[in-house]
Formats: C-alpha cells, sequence, structure tokens
C-alpha cells in the first residue's frame, strides 16, 4: 500500500496531507493517520484513455 501511495504522490495523481498540513508518502508510519488527496483532473489527463482516436 505505501508504494502505491508513494506512486500516486510521485505521478502527481495525489497528495499527502496530515491534518491541515501537507506530508510526504514515504515517511509515513504504521498506525500514522494521513489523507490521500486526489488530483481528479490531473488522474484524468494523464492515466485515463478512452480509445477513440488515442
Amino acid at each position: 500500500m505505501r508504494l502505491a501511495i508513494a506512486e500516486l504522490v510521485q505521478s502527481g495523481d495525489a497528495r499527502v496531507q496530515r491534518g491541515q498540513e501537507p506530508g510526504e508518502a514515504e515517511p509515513l508510519e504504521t498506525h500514522q493517520r494521513f489523507r490521500l488527496v486526489m488530483d481528479c483532473e490531473h488522474f484524468h489527463e494523464h492515466r485515463l484513455r478512452s480509445g477513440l482516436g488515442d
């Protein structure tokens, strides 16, 4: 799970927040709370393909 979160953050598809402050994906400890905030526009532009004319 940590690797998947790190990949989302590194690719710009998401960011990690700890409370109101930005956090980092890599040093998260086991049982440490955080919020994963997706950047849906970035995800859509870079990950989703319609298959029509691509």
